[in-house]
């Protein structure tokens, strides 16, 4: 790996046998990798798979504004959010029997009490105790809005077609937040994701609630929850 200024730098692409890419704002190169007489190993399709896995979990979970934010980048090793969520979540899921754990957000959060997430035909239901004891008093002057983010695993499709797993974020809409009250937030699944949701018949959800300020910044997240399979 080499580090590209002046006239090269922003590139992003091959040329040659040269490959351009972009890291925290930089431009570096790398020798484009030989082609292999071989076929790869069962353990390296294994640890391929994971990879792809891992990469769509990061993709889904930078797509929330809300869990991104969280995900502060390091400059000074050039890691972005994304690489941080990636390195956070590689190996942690095993998509054959959904065992295993997403990493939402990169530290605990405060806590939740008589947590449950129930999965309907088209909906999914996120409901706890109020957060009054659970720490985030400090926060309660500040907060304005609460939601619910996450990531959906389906797995066993209906229809041949379709692939072995699917993943998918969500959000809910802002609720007002008040922290005597207990939490209660529905999220639809409408439109091409009601139509993916219906098509699998195994679901694991991974979630957190967030409180927002009044500007809608976040301000704080809770554990992470999930749902039985």
């Amino acid at each position: 790996m080499a580090q590209v200024t002046g006239l090269f730098s922003g590139l992003n692409g091959r040329v040659g046998e040269i490959v351009y890419y972009q890291r925290g704002g930089r431009t570096f190169t790398r020798r484009r990798p030989s082609k292999r007489g071989n076929p790869p190993s069962e353990q390296e399709r294994a640890r391929q798979a994971q990879f792809a896995i891992t990469g769509r979990i990061a993709r889904e979970i930078s797509m929330i504004d809300e869990l991104k934010y969280f995900w502060k980048p390091i400059r000074s090793k050039n890691q972005t959010g994304y690489n941080l969520i990636v390195k956070a979540n590689y190996n942690k899921i095993d998509t054959e029997n959904l065992k295993g754990s997403i990493i939402l957000s990169p530290d605990f959060g405060f806590s939740l009490t008589k947590k449950s997430i129930s999965i309907g035909n088209s909906e999914i239901l996120m409901t706890c105790d109020p957060l009054i004891t659970s720490g985030i008093n400090y926060y309660e002057k500040k907060a304005k809005y609460i939601v619910a983010a996450g990531v959906i695993l389906m797995k066993n499709p209906q229809k041949e077609n379709l692939p072995d797993y699917e993943i998918m974020s969500f959000r809910s809409k802002r609720n007002l937040f008040s922290i005597n009250s207990k939490i209660r937030i529905v999220v639809p699944m409408g439109g091409v994701f009601n139509d993916i949701f219906r098509k699998y018949s195994i679901k694991k959800v991974f979630a957190v609630f967030i409180v927002l300020d009044k500007e809608g910044i976040p301000i704080k997240h809770s554990t992470t929850m999930f749902s039985e399979t």
